[in-house]
């Protein structure tokens, strides 16, 4: 296990997708007015999950620290827009995204934290260049 020699942060690029629980506050922003996590209705576990979908560029954090839906956002909610099924975060920076998309109609709750942590890997054994998703 690769740990910063500095901080002793664990080094991993894990894989994200997006999960059910994060659907409500997806929804909750579609009225177009910014609200906090704790303005949106989520369990403390889904709060933190639903922050995620900005990797996805599907909200954006506002100086005021409350959440808006983007237009990709809207538009993946309104069923209009696929995304990239999986991305690849090191660090808070996308590292990757699969080439197998996801439209809203196709989420299911595939969440399982021993898989997600099955596919974490060691920063100092991740290599972009040797896998598909990295190729386009």
């Amino acid at each position: 296990m690769s740990k910063c020699p500095h901080c002793g942060q664990l080094m991993k690029v894990y894989r994200r997708s997006i999960r059910k629980n994060m659907l409500p506050g997806l929804y909750a922003l579609s009225d177009r007015t910014p609200k906090k996590t704790s303005e949106l209705g989520l369990t403390i576990g889904a709060r933190s999950d639903f922050t995620i979908l900005r990797y996805w560029g599907l909200i954006c954090k506002q100086e005021d620290s409350k959440w808006s839906l983007t237009d990709k956002g809207r538009n993946f909610l309104n069923g209009e827009l696929s995304i990239a099924k999986y991305l690849y975060i090191f660090n808070s920076q996308i590292e990757g995204k699969s080439n197998e998309l996801l439209n809203i109609y196709q989420i299911e709750d595939i969440f399982d934290k021993e898989e997600f942590m099955n596919h974490a890997v060691p920063l100092d054994e991740f290599n972009a260049e040797e896998l598909e998703w990295a190729k386009t």
